[in-house]
This record gives C-alpha cells, structure tokens and sequence, in this order.
C-alpha cells in the first residue's frame, strides 16, 4: 500500500524574538581571550543556547561579538568566526534553545506540537524561520534573511495549494514580520501571507530591552546571572532597535508627554 500522502494545509511560519533563534558557530581562529576557549571546531557547534558554552562566558561573549565597520557599513564578527542560526525552514532552531533540555529552555514546541497534533507536518506546513538575533535589519539584510525568508514563503505556500501562510511572531520577531512585510508588494503579499499573529510585540519598544543593555538580562535562563550576557546585550544592534519609544510611553515626570 503506498503511503498516505499528507493534505495541504494554509503553512505556518514562526519567527521567534530575541534570543528565541538558537545559533551555531564554525571556528577556526588563530588566538582565543582565554586557554580554555576552543579556537577551532570541525563544522558547527551549538553556542546559543548550551550550559557547557555558558560556563565559560568569556568564551561564548567572545565568539558573539559583533562589530561595525563604519568604512562598509556591515557588521562583522571576531576573524575567524562564522555564526549561523540552526535549522533555517526546521523546527529545531525555534522549539527549544537547548534540544537536550526542552522543558527548561522552551520556545514554539508547545505550540508547533499541538499543530502537529492535528495533522500539520514538518517542513510541509510548519516552518521556523530562526535569524541571527544580534543583528537589526540592517545586518539581516545585509545577511540575506529576508531573501531567504520570502523564498521560503514561496515555497510553502507552492506546496500547499496556494495557499497563503501565516507567520507567527514572538517579541522582536514580531518587529522582524513587520520590517519585512512593509517592503513586499501589495499582489506579493496577497498570493503568498494570509496574516501576522503577533505575540508580545513591542511596537512602542521594551523595557525589558533596555534594561538588557544596562544591567544585564537572563531570558529567564534557569541558573543562568542576569547579567552575564550584559557586554553582548550592550553591543547588539537589535536592543536599540527595541528601546522604549518616547512618544509611546508615558513620563510621570515630564509634563511634556502626553
């Protein structure tokens, strides 16, 4: 008996938020901030999120940094440092953080599991989209996400019929959906995006973000110091990009704002 093909359904596309996309490395450096810090790898290795890298923190911070170039106007990390999110169309890079460890990391894969529940299948109808949260969209597009994510959408919605998809954001994703949707074309999102379901969207930006920069934020990591991530927070282009919008929060202390 041939197998049982599964029906078309309207595809799903979850963009998590920030630190919500799990990221891999591929080194291969000549010097290290510490002896203990690998210098090169064979392939990719998970860094976000792994205890064992967060045990060294210099290590990890090290291997995230991201830097500027005023003279290209493109970002760059540490020579000899390639970073990438995991299982770009997949859903491990979107379900949990740590795949070993999803009950203390989770993300989507409550949700994606109960999609998958009721019939919907990996990679057919459900789709994640993770992206290297360092980044604001400048960087995004300079990495070509945006490119990737519309063909992306093309593709599930070729295989489903026709039918159009769905993207469903989390926090900083949610502002990544609308970045991208606002520069396609009106018949471009009418045949391929259905709608945006948005969860938490910081449209008039995030405490919580400024607060990451200052002092530090754990993402309710279990056993993980809030401010262990603070020189990475502090340096990534996406926290500014969802600081608190003045003209969108109220100041007790200013008669000035409405």
């Amino acid at each position: 008996m041939s197998p049982v093909e599964p029906r078309e359904r309207s595809p799903i596309v979850f963009i998590p938020g920030l630190a919500g996309s799990a990221l891999e490395a591929k080194l291969d450096r000549t010097d290290a901030p510490a002896w203990w810090c690998s210098r090169k790898t064979n392939g990719y290795k998970r860094v976000w999120f792994s205890f064992s890298e967060a045990s060294k923190p210099s290590c990890l911070l090290d291997q995230l940094a991201l830097f500027y170039d005023e003279s290209t106007g493109r970002y760059r990390n540490h020579d000899g440092i390639e970073i990438r999110a995991v299982d770009f169309g997949g859903l491990e890079g979107i379900d949990a953080l740590h795949p070993g460890l999803p009950r203390l990391t989770p993300m989507f894969s409550k949700l994606t599991q109960a999609f998958k529940d009721e019939g919907y299948q990996e990679r057919r109808h459900l789709f994640g989209a993770p992206y290297d949260f360092r980044l604001a969209p400048d960087g995004l597009e300079q990495e070509g996400y945006f490119a990737d994510l519309a063909e992306l959408i093309e593709g599930a919605v070729a295989s489903n019929g026709g039918r159009p998809a769905t993207i469903v954001a989390h926090s900083l994703g949610c502002l990544v959906s609308l970045y991208f949707i606002a520069r396609r074309s009106r018949q471009w999102l009418q045949k391929h995006i259905s709608g945006l379901v948005a969860i938490s969207g910081p449209w008039g930006g995030a405490v919580s973000s400024l607060k990451g920069s200052i002092s530090g934020d754990s993402f309710d990591v279990p056993v993980i110091p809030h401010n262990i991530f603070r020189p990475l927070q502090s340096s990534a282009p996406s926290g500014p990009w969802m600081f608190p919008a003045p003209d969108m929060w109220r100041d007790e202390a200013s008669p000035h704002l409405p």
